[in-house]
């Protein structure tokens, strides 16, 4: 329940920057016939039977939970923003979901961060990391999600195994600092999705929070997609409560980096 409370406060931050309208709704619940939830969250004129009737009109085949929900929401029925992310709240439990969307009408309320997609200039020392993205994105995938839920990877999978193994043996301050600088800084949308990742060896601190959050404000790609799910494992590992008005008060000069949400929220 605590990771629940955790994630549904992030996302409420998310959108109180760019929102003036009307109330939301409460977070709709879906149970579905598997035995997993899915919480979609920011509805305002908007049903999940009226959503669930446009997919079957214009997408059909996706739902709610499709592993490209946020993306059909977004670009066939042209809601300002979606994402999605799935949580396991106990090792046998069933997958939890979470939908959070900006409804149509709210496009010019809607106010992403400003990041290259450049593949540029990689780091060398992340690079075979960042080559895997290049090369097989489902390695990559499959390697990041393994190391953040803990599981080991089937052997015969070579290249998300490597990923794996990368994640988990850059766990030192020193690869926490560098992580937050890239995400905060960098033009190369690969090392940013890596950093995403990287920054959940330290999930009781207050600026892995708002690096992710300002991670999640991108308008598309792999670093929202990473950042969505790093964020889900920091708030199940976590035993701070995140300081939400930090991540909106000026940055100082003693912040770790310079965030970008630091002077736009």
């Amino acid at each position: 329940m605590r990771t629940l409370t955790l994630v549904f406060h992030a996302i409420a931050l998310l959108g109180s920057a760019a929102r003036t309208a009307p109330a939301q709704q409460p977070p709709a619940v879906l149970k579905l016939t598997d035995g997993r939830t899915i919480y979609i969250t920011g509805l305002k004129r908007w049903t999940v039977a009226m959503i669930q009737d446009s997919l079957n009109r214009y997408s059909p085949g996706d739902s709610l939970q499709s592993h490209a929900c946020a993306a059909v929401l977004r670009y066939k029925l042209h809601f300002a923003d979606a994402a999605a992310s799935t949580l396991r709240m106990e090792p046998r439990a069933r997958d939890v979901i979470f939908v959070d969307v900006r409804e149509p009408q709210d496009s010019a309320r809607v106010r992403y961060r400003a990041m290259p997609l450049d593949t540029t200039a990689p780091r060398p020392e992340w690079r075979s990391a960042t080559s895997v993205i290049g090369a097989s994105p489902r390695a990559f995938r499959a390697g990041a999600a393994a190391f953040l839920a803990g599981r080991i990877v089937a052997p015969a999978d070579t290249a998300a195994v490597a990923i794996a193994a990368f994640f988990q043996n850059r766990s030192r301050r020193e690869d926490y600092r560098t992580a937050l600088t890239v995400l905060a800084t960098s033009r190369n949308f690969r090392d940013r999705a890596v950093a995403a990742i990287l920054v959940t060896h330290f999930p009781d601190e207050q600026d892995t929070w708002a690096a992710l959050l300002d991670a999640i404000r991108e308008s598309d790609g792999l670093v929202k997609e990473m950042a969505n799910q790093a964020i889900s494992t920091v708030a199940e590992r976590s035993r701070m409560t995140p300081d939400w008005n930090a991540w909106r008060r000026p940055c100082t000069p003693s912040s770790t980096v310079r965030r970008s949400s630091c002077s736009t929220i």
